[in-house]
């Protein structure tokens, strides 16, 4: 089984912004969910949400979704998602079908954060 650490894209917010700034953050979530992860990033939309073993990407999605089951995320894996592999430094977003890998400029801040996770890092997350 492979270790997957996983951040969830916060798709609503009590604190949204409004006007200009609402506009920014529904096209970054837009674009996060296409596979374009920078905006969201950017806006600090993603949340760290815990470790799931799994055997691959779509077993890890099938957990998610199977009714009954124990589940370290607040929620079921969906578009926009990220699971991170630490182990091989690989990353892939969660696509409407499928996964899409995540190129390292993309996955590099939760590479780090994943590998430091791991090794037992007590400090502040990299990604908000």
């Amino acid at each position: 089984m492979t270790r997957y650490h996983l951040y969830l894209l916060e798709q609503r917010s009590d604190d949204a912004p409004r006007g200009a700034d609402e506009r920014a953050r529904i096209r970054a979530l837009l674009s996060a969910v296409l596979g374009q992860v920078e905006g969201a990033v950017a806006l600090g939309l993603y949340r760290y949400s815990g470790v799931a073993e799994a055997e691959d990407l779509e077993d890890l999605r099938g957990r998610s979704n199977a009714a009954g089951r124990a589940w370290p995320a607040s929620r079921q894996i969906g578009a926009g998602d990220i699971a991170v592999e630490p182990g091989t430094g690989e990353a892939a977003v969660c696509a409407s079908f499928g996964w899409e890998a995540l190129a390292w400029d993309r996955a590099e801040r939760f590479l780090h954060e994943a590998v430091n996770r791991d090794s037992g890092w007590p400090g502040e997350e990299l990604v908000a």
